[in-house]
């Protein structure tokens, strides 16, 4: 029995595990994915924000199973939450965690594509 393709089998998941590493959020057209750790950070940003309350649970709701639904006017509030962060921390939106920029920037032309003329 040849050994050598023993370790070549991938391994399933544990129960508890999470199968994917990151969150997918939905947005106009396509889903933009960013890390769990990423999405931590997010969320750890959003708790104290009374505001974005539904935010955090839509997040939370969902966990890795299926994309995160927010309302036109959810992105909004996110989007500017973000967007208050990138100004808050040095180096903007590139010292931000993995994924955020390309959310911020989703979120931006998902509102702006939807907008009324």
């Amino acid at each position: 029995m040849d050994l050598s393709r023993v370790n070549a089998i991938p391994r399933l998941p544990r129960m508890g595990e999470r199968s994917i590493h990151g969150v997918q959020i939905a947005v106009t057209n396509r889903t933009i994915s960013i890390p769990w750790k990423s999405r931590q950070a997010l969320l750890a940003e959003l708790r104290p924000i009374e505001a974005m309350h539904e935010v955090v649970l839509a997040f939370e709701a969902v966990g890795t199973s299926r994309p995160v639904e927010l309302t036109a006017e959810q992105k909004d509030d996110l989007h500017g939450v973000l967007t208050g962060w990138a100004q808050e921390t040095e180096g903007g939106f590139t010292a931000l965690p993995k994924g955020i920029s390309e959310l911020s920037n989703a979120l931006y032309d998902d509102l702006h594509r939807n907008s009324p003329t």
